[in-house]
């Protein structure tokens, strides 16, 4: 059960049980009752319930309506970030596949290493294929090099290129960060 269907089933039951109510069915006790497992159980998440309901006769039904809201609105800006996410790995795919030559050739002029060879190589790999997993586990190897050898490419007298490997350090740890955000 996914974080949006665990709300969306309290906020069906908090739905339920005020047509309950408004049917005659239930009385308002166990109205208050739902309403106080929902703010239990959504305490932390959405602290604004506990502020927003008053508990007493004859709120119910402006509490439990209060309550639907809360549980909407919180999904729709939960929605929202999500799209926010979707569009920054997206923007953040396209300029990876604009950077990857760069990062690639930079290290390669420095380094014949195996491993790091490896990353690079899974990674264009990866970046054509579209594999999110792939691309976050190579970037995380990537940023691990870089984060080992950085000094010994500032020390490295035969390096003249050093700023571009800084460069690429910062786009690769960037790239890392939104990538590992990434379902």
């Amino acid at each position: 059960m996914t974080k949006q269907e665990f709300i969306e089933s309290y906020l069906t039951k908090m739905e339920n049980t005020l047509n309950e109510y408004q049917n005659n069915n239930i009385n308002e006790h166990d109205l208050f009752d739902c309403i106080l497992e929902i703010k239990g159980v959504f305490m932390k998440e959405i602290p604004e319930i506990e502020n927003a309901i008053r508990i007493f006769e004859g709120s119910g039904k402006r509490d439990a309506k209060i309550v639907i809201g809360i549980l909407k609105q919180y999904l729709i800006s939960e929605e929202e970030k999500m799209n926010s996410e979707s569009d920054n790995i997206e923007q953040a795919f396209r300029e990876l596949r604009i950077e990857y030559d760069g990062i690639k050739d930079t290290i390669e002029e420095y380094t014949d290493d195996g491993n790091i060879i490896n990353y690079l190589n899974k990674l264009g790999e990866a970046i054509s294929s579209g594999d999110i997993a792939i691309i976050k586990y190579c970037l995380e190897g990537v940023c691990n090099w870089y984060n080992k050898n950085i000094s010994d490419i500032h020390s490295n007298e035969y390096v003249y290129n050093d700023d571009s490997h800084d460069e690429n350090y910062e786009k690769t740890k960037r790239f890392y960060k939104i990538f590992k955000q990434a379902n």
